[in-house]
C-alpha cells in the first residue's frame, strides 16, 4: 500500500501540475535535440516574457481561426501541405495540461498550454520552410525555450489519425506505438488534429489499423512484438528525494540482447510489467549488436525498495500485461 499510495502522489502531481552501429534491420535510433525545458510559468526568466507574449499568441490563434474558416480544400491541389495539415490539433489531460495548437499556412502557428496553476507555456511564429515530412518553423522563444513546440515538427499520418509532432517528441512516439496497449491506443501527449465538430479529448482514442507513417529513421524502430532481455548483471540501487513521502530509485541493468534483436537506445518499456501501479521504467542508455545498458527509475514511497529483476531473469519489452490490465479493469463479482 505505500508503494501504490507514493505512486498515486507521483502521477497526481504530474498529471495536475506540470519527456556499435546497428545492422540495417535495427538501426541506432536517431540523434535526438535537447529536449524543451519544463513549463516557462516555473521559469523565473521567462515567466514575464511568456505572460507579455500572451495577448499576442491569442491574437495569431484568432487570424489562424479565420483564415482556416476561410479555406476552401476543394480547391487546393493535391499536394499543398495546408490540405490535409492545417487546422487545430490538441493534447492533454483537461486538467494539467491542455496544449492547444493552431496552423495555417499564412497565419502560421501559435499555442497555449494551460493547466491548474494557469499559463503553462506558449509560443508563435511563422512557417520558414515546408518539408516533405513536416515543416521548419520560426518561433518567438525557439526550440528549446517553449514548453512544448519545436522548430522542427514532423507530420505523422495513421489511418484517419494526423499528429503533429515536434522533433523531441518523435523518440516518445516510438516508444509508445512499441509500448503496445494503452500507451499505443492513447499516444496521450501527442497533439492530434481535431475534427471540425469533435471535442478535443484524447479519452477513448483507440488506435487505427496498421502503422504509423514515419520518416524511415524513427519507421525502422517500430515493432510489433516484444524483444526478450535477459539480465546478466544489476546494479547497486541510487536515490534521490523527489517530494515529501517519494522517493526515486535509480538502478542500470546489463542486459544480453542488443540491436541485432531490434533494440535502440531510447527504448523504454515498464519492469515489471505485471504490476501497474508499482512498475518502475526501463530506458536504454547503450546498445551494441548483442548486449545493453538500461536504467530502472522507480518512485516509490520514502522507506520501500524497488523492485528488481534478478541475474538470469528474462525481461520483456512491450506493454503491461494484458491479462493484469484485463483483470484491474473488470469489476469484482457480486457474491
Amino acid at each position: 500500500m505505500k508503494m501504490l499510495r507514493a505512486w498515486i502522489v507521483v502521477a497526481f502531481a504530474y498529471g495536475l501540475c506540470h519527456g556499435q552501429a546497428a545492422p540495417p534491420a535495427a538501426p541506432a535510433a536517431p540523434a535526438q535535440p535537447a529536449q524543451p525545458r519544463n513549463s516557462p510559468m516555473m521559469i523565473d526568466e521567462l515567466k514575464q516574457r511568456l505572460t507579455n507574449q500572451e495577448a499576442s499568441i491569442k491574437a495569431r490563434m484568432t487570424r489562424i481561426s479565420d483564415e482556416l474558416a476561410a479555406m476552401d480544400t476543394t480547391t487546393q491541389k493535391a499536394d499543398d501541405w495546408a490540405k490535409e495539415w492545417a487546422g487545430s490539433y490538441y493534447t492533454g489531460d483537461g486538467l494539467g495540461e491542455n496544449v492547444s495548437i493552431s496552423l495555417a499556412p499564412k497565419a502560421g502557428i501559435a499555442f497555449l498550454n494551460y493547466g491548474c496553476m494557469g499559463l503553462y507555456g506558449g509560443d508563435e511564429g511563422d512557417i520558414a520552410e515546408v518539408l516533405p515530412d513536416g515543416l521548419k518553423l520560426k518561433l518567438v522563444f525557439g526550440s528549446a525555450n517553449g514548453s512544448f513546440l519545436s522548430e522542427r515538427v514532423y507530420f505523422v499520418k495513421w489511418g484517419e489519425l494526423r499528429f503533429l509532432v515536434p522533433d523531441w517528441q518523435m523518440m516518445d512516439f516510438v516508444n509508445r506505438y512499441n509500448e503496445g496497449g494503452y500507451s499505443r491506443s492513447g499516444m496521450f501527449g501527442i497533439a492530434r488534429k481535431t475534427p471540425k465538430g469533435e471535442h478535443p479529448s484524447r479519452i477513448g482514442l483507440v488506435a487505427t489499423v496498421g502503422k504509423p507513417e514515419l520518416p524511415a529513421p524513427y519507421d525502422k524502430l517500430l515493432q510489433e512484438k516484444p524483444i526478450a532481455l535477459k539480465v546478466i548483471k544489476v546494479s547497486a540501487p541510487t536515490k534521490r528525494d523527489v517530494t515529501t513521502g517519494v522517493t526515486a530509485h535509480s538502478v542500470a541493468i546489463e542486459f544480453e540482447g542488443g540491436t541485432g534483436a531490434g533494440v535502440y537506445v531510447g527504448m523504454e518499456f515498464n519492469y515489471p510489467q505485471d504490476l501497474v501501479a508499482n512498475s518502475g521504467s526501463v530506458r536504454i542508455t547503450r546498445a551494441d549488436e548483442k548486449t545493453c545498458t538500461g536504467e530502472l527509475t522507480s518512485f516509490l514511497g520514502e522507506k520501500d525498495n524497488p523492485l528488481l529483476p534478478s541475474v538470469g531473469d528474462t525481461v520483456k519489452t512491450g506493454s503491461t500485461n494484458e491479462e493484469t490490465l484485463r483483470r484491474l479493469q473488470t469489476p469484482p463479482a457480486v457474491k
